[in-house]
C-alpha cells in the first residue's frame, strides 16, 4: 500500500499511467457533464414553459463534482472515489426517472451498462493506485 508520499511518487515515476489517469479524469468529467446536461433536457422537454427548477439544479451537480475531481487531482484515490459516486448516484438518478415515464425504458440498459463500464474503468484505476505492482 505504501504512504501516500510513495503512491504518489510512483505515479509522478510512471509518466503513462499518470497520463492514463489524467485522461481517465478528463473523460469522466465530460461524461458527467453530459449526463447532467441530459437531465436538464429532459426536464425542458417535461416541461418546456416551467421546467422543474429543482432538477433543473440537480442536473448541475455531476459536473460540478467531476469539476471538484479534477481538481483535487492531486489527490486521486480521493478523486476516484468521487467520481465513482457521481456515476452510482447518477444512474440510480437515472433509473427512478425511467421508472416514474421521465426517461424512456431503453435508457435503463444504456445507463446500466456504461455506468457499470464507467465504474469498472475508475475502480481498476483506483486499484493500480492502492496497490501499485512490485
Amino acid at each position: 500500500q505504501g504512504t501516500p508520499e510513495q503512491r504518489q511518487a510512483y505515479l509522478e515515476a510512471g509518466g503513462l499511467l499518470t497520463l492514463s489517469l489524467q485522461s481517465l479524469f478528463f473523460y469522466s468529467a465530460a461524461i458527467l457533464s453530459f449526463l447532467g446536461g441530459a437531465r436538464w433536457g429532459m426536464a425542458i422537454r417535461e416541461a418546456p414553459l416551467a421546467p422543474n427548477s429543482v432538477v433543473l439544479v440537480l442536473s448541475v451537480f455531476p459536473a460540478l463534482v467531476a469539476w471538484i475531481a479534477l481538481l483535487i487531482g492531486f489527490q486521486p484515490a480521493t478523486a476516484l472515489l468521487m467520481l465513482i459516486g457521481a456515476f452510482g448516484a447518477h444512474l440510480l438518478w437515472d433509473l427512478a426517472a425511467v421508472q416514474t415515464g421521465e426517461a424512456p425504458g431503453w435508457y435503463r440498459p444504456l445507463r446500466t451498462l456504461a455506468t457499470v463500464g464507467a465504474v469498472v474503468a475508475l475502480a481498476a484505476a483506483y486499484a493500480r493506485l492502492i496497490w501499485p505492482a512490485a
